[in-house]
């Protein structure tokens, strides 16, 4: 059976609080395919997840945090920039492709790489 929780940090009509609410829809949903979300009007739009143990929310995003810390493609990437200047913010497009590569049986690393990345542009 499903519950609702109401989630007043994080507001829907400030685009970091829509993020993050998406945010954490992802995270619910790896444990609860059926998890839903939707804003609620309370001056602002408050975020509401719908999932069967609401109470596990946090549990579950600090489980996530551990499982990245652990070992992600995005974090051991990041963690390589002893060659890039502080203010490049995109890899080489050799280097992104090779990413894309080492990441083609990880659905969750290659969305990742593919929603802030591009294999053609580079910084100035």
């Amino acid at each position: 059976m499903s519950r609702e929780r109401n989630l007043p940090g994080l507001d829907g009509s400030d685009p970091l609080g829509f993020l993050a609410a998406i945010g954490l829809l992802r995270i619910v949903s790896r444990f609860d395919t059926e998890a839903q979300l939707r804003f609620v009007r309370s001056g602002n739009w408050i975020a509401a997840i719908t999932t069967t143990n609401p109470d596990a929310i946090e549990d579950l995003v600090l489980e996530d945090l551990a499982r990245l810390r652990k070992e992600h493609p995005a974090i051991d990437f990041a963690r390589n920039t002893e060659d890039r200047k502080v203010q490049d913010l995109k890899p080489p497009p050799a280097d992104f492709r090779a990413l894309m590569r080492s990441v083609m049986d990880d659905e969750e690393g290659a969305a990742f790489f593919a929603a802030y990345a591009t294999g053609v542009a580079v910084d100035g």
